[in-house]
């Protein structure tokens, strides 16, 4: 059934309506044009019939199955080939979405060969622009359709181009976007992926793995010529080529076949329901459905995903981009407010960071530079807003351009960087408008650019400084109670009736993340007499105090519902949200824990909606939110009224004595227990990181004495400190995470016995850890020690065996102990030492090391020894293993005095990820260094003296990806240079003495 010029129906329920909507769309055919590909293409393998129209409606359940069909011709003439990829892409997007009704009501999967794939990321990319430009009443049909958008199968699609066409003459417009390094195919793969990760649609890909068979005897620019090219012609003096590549069919998918039995064209033929590309896709449809009932069984996402998916934030993200007046340049007037400014005003917890996240992943790639800076007035605290933005600043394709480390440089460059640019400005959560006054006053940006911030304050300063203010609005009630429901398991939403629920969310007033926590914590209930309790505790909240109260109130109920585990993480996240990443905590939490109970706690506080996943801002637009996997993340975030909600928990009241807190923070509670008299103490994580009223000048002093008393202490964070009374020093048994911050020991206490001589060391001689010092460090996992005076590390430091991270940055620091690597459970190293020296042979020995990251230590001239294995003998028992067998990830940054890497640097057979920044006397690579089999990412940045790469470069065979910038005197490239295969990212900038054409 034809349903317009460009769309044909090939089959349709008989009864019901369909469960999911499958779109089909064929790419170049044997013959130069053939109206009927959209049909041609998808026959079985004999030609008897369509297998879209019978095998596949057999095996899946009621669906709509769709084709397209267009000019397809490779060769352009009077009347064929003329179609832009762009405007079959418009065309299709309308024809799909208001003509065939695709995605309005149901799951939509995309399947495409060939170029058919390129042309449906078009018609996606064109789907998100006429859904931008939607004016019409009612529900916008193009984010409907992107919405219910599941996935995307690709047959031999030439994401990259395909060598094969380069030949040819005469080429439509089509073929030209086929040609390898096209910058309009580049542009499109880009755009797609942002709309992929951003509505987190699956892409599988299968290719061909056998060679389409080619002649030698078509002419020329003919209008078979390019079916020749492709395989296919005259059968005489025949060869065969591979049309498309595996790095090209495999760049946009997540799960990727290669068919060692199929060509390009019969890889859509099917020979039998058990042909593997059909067996494939089946599994693709398989896999959508199946999220889709488990997205009707339970809520497992987080406030930003939550919220995009079952409340209509495409009309709102809409709503703010009209505002903001994207397509006209614009500057403020001392009239009024100006679309270059605009402020998102709310409570806390009405959704102004998810929606701003969305308006941001919306429009970004229309700007030069992007920033989003989330709870920008507490890193305010701590770092001025110049170096806030070169820490968070990326192109517009999401690749960080800009990193520096000092502020006063930072704010000196960032300003120069971005003049006369199209920026992108987020700063999430302003509390003081005086903070972003400088940003205001500044020059530093084109007309075209936007600021946002998003605020809880409704101040007049805001209109003072033209802000066009948007207030964002609660939920109304359909969407407040779909929000909860969606919480809910199904066995639930059976046995609760109605009016409970309705009830519920009456008492949440519209506000996302309290259904969301409310929601999660009923979940699983199905007793009616818990949900009746759980409303008269709401009852008793909306009666105290004044609304932020009452909100306190409310969400404390969650905590309820969690087991001991589960609240001593989420206490723990709420102090220490911003200072700790994940990565820390973990290892600190698994020295208490058995292994495997945090992730399987974080996770279960993850579906409570009493934790979010805050990934990277990369991550937005490069990989698509999965499963909680605490390996992944690169933080876990507590919202702001949790994190007050959780402060409330560890600090009942002021008059509760402090030593029966779970927690403190504040100066003066840290005070009171660290020098009154000894009592029995409760204190279970002590931090001083959220006090802003200690400086150099203002430094507590501190009794260790006390310190060994407090029993169940777990966590000591300690910041301008001085250390007195250091006799008969004990550890708390549970210590497992130690934090130093500028500390020093009183020179009163110089000639007592100090145990702790390798933290805070002042004497000139270093005294062993006594065995009581051990037994208690016994649980110490993590330990970092920052700007501490005159650190020195014991000679049995390696008997602290539970040690997993250690992060040392210390200017008195010259060398480590000989033995220091046989710490038996060492995975990340953080060595921040100008004056280093050497590393110790015994190096080689941790066997358990991931990240080794040496930045600054300026008077490292060389790596030692302990790479090189020409001192020993090839016999000797000691090398049975490779050195540092477990490491993935190196970074030495400004390690000025470094010359050469040495030539068995290649041994580190397990390196993943490899950075070398500011080393500026580094004058040549190893010629080893190619046996780096494993390396993924490498970045050599500002080494001016690197003349030369060595020759086994190309032998990078897993490389990926590959930043080359600001190595002035880099003067030529290997031959192998070229020879990379798995390369999909290259970056050469500002290498001026780089020969043109060297390949």
């Amino acid at each position: 059934m034809q349903l317009s010029d460009e769309i044909y129906e090939l089959h349709r329920p008989t009864q019901g309506h369909p469960k999911l909507e499958i779109v089909c769309c064929h790419g170049f055919q044997k013959e130069d044009y053939d109206q009927d590909a959209y049909l041609r293409t998808w026959m079985t393998a004999d030609g008897s019939e369509c297998w879209l129209m019978t095998w596949l409606p057999q095996a899946l359940p009621p669906c709509r199955i769709l084709s397209v069909s267009y000019d397809s011709c490779v060769h352009i003439s009077s009347s064929r080939g003329r179609m832009d990829l762009y405007l079959l892409g418009e065309n299709l997007a309308y024809a799909l979405i208001m003509l065939a009704n695709v995605g309005q009501s149901c799951p939509v999967l995309l399947v495409g060969h060939c170029v058919g794939g390129l042309v449906l990321k078009q018609v996606c990319i064109q789907a998100q622009r006429l859904g931008i430009q939607f004016r019409g009443p009612g529900v916008n049909p193009h984010s409907t359709f992107l919405n219910h958008m599941k996935g995307i199968f690709f047959y031999a699609t030439p994401h990259l181009g395909s060598k094969t066409v380069e030949k040819l003459t005469q080429r439509s417009p089509l073929v030209e976007y086929l040609i390898v390094y096209c910058k309009e195919t580049a542009r499109i793969n880009q755009e797609f992926s942002e709309l992929r990760q951003r509505h987190r649609w699956v892409a599988v890909g299968v290719s061909e793995g056998a060679e389409t068979v080619d002649c030698n005897t078509i002419v020329p620019g003919s209008q078979r010529d390019i079916f020749a090219q492709f395989g296919l012609g005259e059968r005489s003096n025949a060869t065969s080529t591979l049309i498309v590549e595996e790095a090209s069919a495999r760049f946009e998918s997540e799960e990727f076949s290669i068919l060692p039995e199929e060509d390009h064209f019969s890889i859509c033929r099917q020979k039998s329901k058990q042909s593997n590309s059909f067996l494939r896709l089946l599994t693709l449809v398989d896999q959508v459905m199946q999220s889709e009932e488990i997205g009707e069984q339970i809520f497992y996402r987080t406030l930003r995903y939550t919220t995009k998916s079952f409340v209509d934030m495409s009309g709102r993200v809409e709503n703010i981009i009209r505002n903001l007046k994207l397509d006209q340049a614009s500057s403020s007037s001392s009239s009024g407010s100006s679309s270059t400014q605009l402020a998102l005003v709310g409570m806390s917890g009405i959704g102004k960071t998810t929606l701003a996240k969305e308006v941001f992943i919306s429009i970004k790639s229309r700007f030069d530079f992007i920033c989003f800076i989330e709870d920008v007035s507490d890193k305010l605290k701590s770092r001025e807003l110049s170096e806030l933005m070169a820490m968070h600043l990326f192109h517009g394709n999401g690749r960080t351009p800009y990193l520096q480390g000092g502020c006063s440089a930072a704010a000196h460059s960032i300003w120069y960087l971005l003049k006369g640019r199209k920026v992108l400005l987020i700063l999430d959560g302003v509390e003081d408008m005086k903070k972003i006054d400088p940003l205001l006053a500044l020059d530093w940006c084109s007309d075209g650019s936007r600021l946002i911030i998003t605020t809880c304050i409704h101040s007049p300063e805001l209109i003072q400084s033209h802000f066009l203010i948007h207030n964002v609005s609660l939920l109304s009630k359909v969407e407040a109670r779909r929000l909860f429901r969606m919480c809910l398991q199904n066995n639930v939403l059976q046995e609760i009736p109605e009016h409970l629920v309705h009830a519920v969310v009456r008492f949440c007033d519209g506000l996302p993340l309290l259904v969301l926590v409310l929601g999660g914590y009923l979940s699983s209930i199905k007793q009616e007499y818990i949900w009746e309790g759980v409303l008269r505790k709401l009852e008793r909240a909306e009666s105290i105090g004044d609304d932020q109260e009452k909100l306190i109130g409310k969400l404390r109920l969650s905590f309820l519902g969690l087991n001991e585990t589960e609240k001593m993480i989420f206490l723990d996240l709420t102090l220490f949200d911003g200072l700790y990443d994940l990565e820390l905590l973990i290892p600190a939490w698994e020295s208490i824990l058995s292994r495997g109970v945090v992730e399987i706690n974080l996770e279960q506080l993850m579906r409570k909606s009493l934790l979010i996943c805050d990934h990277d801002v990369r991550c937005w637009f490069q990989r698509p939110e999965k499963r909680f996997d605490a390996k992944d993340l690169s933080r876990v975030k507590v919202h702001r009224q949790l994190r007050e909600m959780g402060w409330s928990l560890l600090r009942p009241a002021s008059e509760t004595a402090v030593e029966l807190c779970k927690g403190i923070w504040q100066l003066q509670d840290v005070e009171k227990l660290l020098t009154q008299k000894a009592r029995k103490s409760e204190v279970e994580v002590i931090s001083l990181e959220r006090s802003d009223t200690l400086t150099n000048h203002r430094r507590l002093q501190v009794n260790w004495d006390r310190i060994g008393r407090l029993g169940k202490l777990r966590f000591l964070q300690l910041k301008n400190v001085n250390f007195v009374g250091c006799c008969n020093l004990r550890f708390p048994f549970d210590l497992c995470l130690l934090h130093l911050i500028n500390c020093s020991r009183e020179s009163e206490s110089v000639n007592k016995r100090w145990p702790w001589e390798w933290v805070v060391m002042e004497s000139t001689s270093c005294w062993p850890l006594r065995e009581q010092d051990r037994q208690g460090l016994k649980k110490l996992a993590v330990l970092l020690l920052e700007h501490c005076r005159s650190v020195r590390l014991p000679t049995n430091f390696h008997h602290l065996e539970n040690l997993k991270v250690l992060r040392i940055q210390a200017k008195d620091v010259t060398h480590l102990p000989p033995l220091f690597g046989h710490l038996p459970s060492l995975q990340s190293l953080f060595l921040n030492c100008p004056n280093l020296q050497q590393l110790p042979p015994s190096f080689l020995h941790l066997p358990e090391l991931r990240e080794l990251k040496l930045m600054g230590c300026s008077a490292l001239n060389s790596l030692p020894v302990f790479f090189l294995l020409d001192g020993f003998s090839s016999n000797s028992p000691r090398l049975a293993f490779a050195p540092l067998a477990n490491l993935t990830d190196l970074c030495i940054v400004r390690a000025s005095s470094l010359t050469e890497l040495p030539d068995s640097f290649g041994q580190l057979k397990s390196l993943q990820r490899l950075v070398i920044d500011e080393c500026r006397a580094l004058k040549k690579l190893p010629e080893g260094f190619g046996d780096l089999q494993q390396l993924e990412s490498l970045k050599i940045i500002w080494c001016k003296e690197l003349r030369y790469l060595c020759q086994s470069f190309g032998h990078l065979d897993s490389l990926r990806e590959l930043d080359i910038g600001e190595c002035f005197n880099l003067q030529g490239l290997p031959h192998s240079f070229g020879h990379m295969k798995a390369l999909r990212t290259l970056r050469i900038d500002s290498c001026n003495a780089l020969n043109e054409g060297v390949t």
